[in-house]
């Protein structure tokens, strides 16, 4: 009769078990579907904020490239301007790029990464 009832025991020990680490494994696939769909809409934002910058600062390039040609009656020498500023913008943030940007970067993907506290 023990035997039978500490096998009663050790089975409810096992479901409970089971039961914990199925509940533990959805969680963990919550985590994982909320941190993806996090990172998902900052890349898409940034995607979108990034090409109407690009739009913008194209159309800037080519209004200063045309203005700087005309006052130098010289549309060349005009778009040789603009692109050599920048070359050297290109080449100041390239230098930037360890110290500050990246970092900036890193520590946006990490705040959205869930929060345990935040779960509980």
């Amino acid at each position: 009769m023990a035997n039978k009832s500490e096998r009663t025991r050790l089975e409810v020990i096992i479901e409970n078990l089971i039961e914990y680490l199925n509940a533990r494994l959805e969680l963990i696939k919550l985590d994982f579907i909320r941190f993806g769909t996090n990172t998902t809409s900052a890349l898409l934002k940034l995607l979108v904020i990034g090409g109407l910058l690009f739009v913008t600062i194209s159309f800037f390039g080519f209004g200063l490239a045309f203005l700087i040609g005309e006052i130098f009656k010289s549309m060349s020498l005009g778009f040789f301007i603009v692109g050599l500023v920048f070359g050297i913008l290109a080449l100041i943030l390239s230098r930037m790029w360890n110290k500050r940007i990246k970092p900036g970067i890193m520590r946006m993907f990490i705040n959205m990464m869930p929060d345990e506290e935040e779960d509980q």
